[in-house]
């Protein structure tokens, strides 16, 4: 995901970056100069993809039904 700082740069996050970040943490990126400037509102959208999306979906294992309803205990 793009993040876009106070002073009009923006970064790159994953969702759980995103979702940790602090106050200090985004103040320091502001104070060591982070981040570029995009001047494209397309920037890592699919419409800048030039090649075609592959045909077809790719294969799932079997997994057996009884596999699936399984209940997993995670212990401490």
């Amino acid at each position: 995901m793009l993040y876009q700082l106070s002073t009009g740069k923006t970064v790159e996050l994953t969702f759980a970056q995103w979702a940790s970040i602090t106050d200090e943490d985004i103040e320091y990126l502001i104070a060591t100069g982070h981040g570029e400037e995009i001047e494209s509102p397309w920037r890592g959208s699919a419409l800048e993809r030039t090649e075609a999306p592959e045909k077809g979906l790719p294969e799932l294992p079997d997994i057996p039904i009884s596999e699936k309803l399984e209940e997993y205990v995670i212990e401490d």
